[in-house]
């Protein structure tokens, strides 16, 4: 069993809403937990169709593998040759690995909670030049933008008909909801509701901002598949020392 002590000394930690990164300090890996086996399910498969990248580097995404913990997920990558001694080339060199706050960001982005996916009405202007430069570049939404960014997608998707995406959805999910997007919408999670609000609220010209009314959640998966956020550290409960220093179960 690995001490907490030891697991502070050798792995870099950051946690998010939705996810807990733990990177191994040393190796080119760490472990990532999520909220449920459904979400864990779903960021696999996503990364089996478009592989995940930080900065050039791609990352291995497969199960972890502990039947007691199926909610995470082990994450590794392989440097560039020149890389693999970075900390003793100065530059920016050093820096291209990806770091413990790098893969919260990435997977704070694909850790989709569906549940919490809403609409957002923009009541008249929705589609004016100065609502448009608004929504995909207010730093107001600059938290929003980086979830699809994140994931090389865009706020404007092309097959959103107008439509403002600030959840990395594919469309499949919306057709097989049956949900057709507008022009006038917005899909965002509902804790986005009061930043969109105050985006909007002001118009560079001084004009007073359009309305933005919520819809109801679309509930695109089934809450009764949901899991609940495990205890910190909970995946490596069951490592061995040995299985600790190679970096991975």
């Amino acid at each position: 069993m690995v001490s907490k002590s030891r697991l502070n000394r050798d792995y870099e930690t950051e946690e998010g809403p939705r996810v807990r990164v733990m990177k191994h300090r040393r190796n080119s890996c760490a472990v990532v937990t999520l909220s449920s086996c459904a979400v864990c399910e779903s960021v696999l498969q996503l990364s089996k169709r478009q592989p995940l990248s930080i900065r050039g580097i791609q990352l291995d995404v497969r199960p972890h593998e502990s039947d007691s913990e199926p909610w995470c997920l082990f994450v590794g990558w392989t440097l560039p040759e020149r890389q693999k001694y970075r900390n003793q080339l100065p530059g920016p060199e050093a820096h291209l690995a990806p770091g413990a706050k790098d893969l919260l960001k990435l997977f704070e982005a694909v850790a989709i909670d569906f549940e919490d996916v809403v609409i957002l009405v923009v009541r008249k202007r929705s589609q004016t030049p100065e609502v448009t430069s608004i929504l995909l570049d207010s730093p107001i939404l600059e938290e929003l933008q980086s979830r699809m960014t994140a994931v090389g997608r865009r706020v404007d998707e092309d097959w959103a008909d107008g439509a403002k995406i600030y959840v990395p959805l594919e469309q499949k999910h919306l057709i097989d909801a049956g949900v057709e997007l507008k022009k006038d919408h917005i899909l965002a999670y509902s804790k986005d509701f009061g930043l969109i609000k105050a985006a909007l609220r002001k118009l560079p010209s001084g004009e007073r901002g359009p309305n933005v009314k919520q819809l109801r959640p679309l509930q695109l998966m089934d809450p009764a598949n949901s899991d609940f956020l495990p205890p910190a550290a909970a995946c490596w409960a069951d490592m061995t020392d040995d299985e600790f220093d190679m970096g991975q179960p």
